[in-house]
């Protein structure tokens, strides 16, 4: 078993040599390849949103790896809170080793008009959800 500090006072735990590597591990080589600072910034699509609105969840994260990224997410209303859990997904086996940041667009859907607080999570950083308050307005849907 390897530990990796990322942060101070955080720490993860890698199972599984990979022998090809000294001393890394696959879960570890995973990490050091999608090591990053977690949620840099989150907003919602639209700005002021109504209830007939379908929301999107813009999302940057830093990255010191290029795999082809994406993100799914899973979406969860109890009230007054929105919980959103992304999972991060890589294509390919190659990653060239370069900083950058990427920014997701994660449908999440229309919500019922009031106040919620919409927390924002990665299933892969050991850190607490980002949170930020958001409004729904009431609207008339068009049919």
């Amino acid at each position: 078993m390897q530990q990796i500090t990322d942060f101070p006072g955080k720490s993860r735990k890698c199972l599984g040599r990979f022998p090809a590597l000294t001393g890394f591990y696959p879960t570890c080589l995973l990490f050091l390849l999608s090591h990053e600072a977690g949620v840099l910034a989150f907003d919602v699509e639209p700005a002021a949103p109504t209830g007939c609105d379908d929301l999107i969840l813009v999302v940057t994260r830093s990255f010191s790896s290029e795999c082809g990224w994406s993100a799914t997410a899973q979406v969860q209303r109890v009230d007054p809170f929105i919980h959103v859990a992304l999972e991060l997904h890589r294509a390919g086996d190659i990653c060239l080793p370069v900083a950058l940041d990427k920014t997701f667009r994660v449908p999440l859907g229309s919500f019922p008009p009031g106040d919620y607080t919409l927390s924002v999570s990665w299933n892969d950083l050991d850190q607490r959800p980002a949170e930020k308050h958001i409004s729904i307005a009431g609207a008339t849907c068009p049919d």
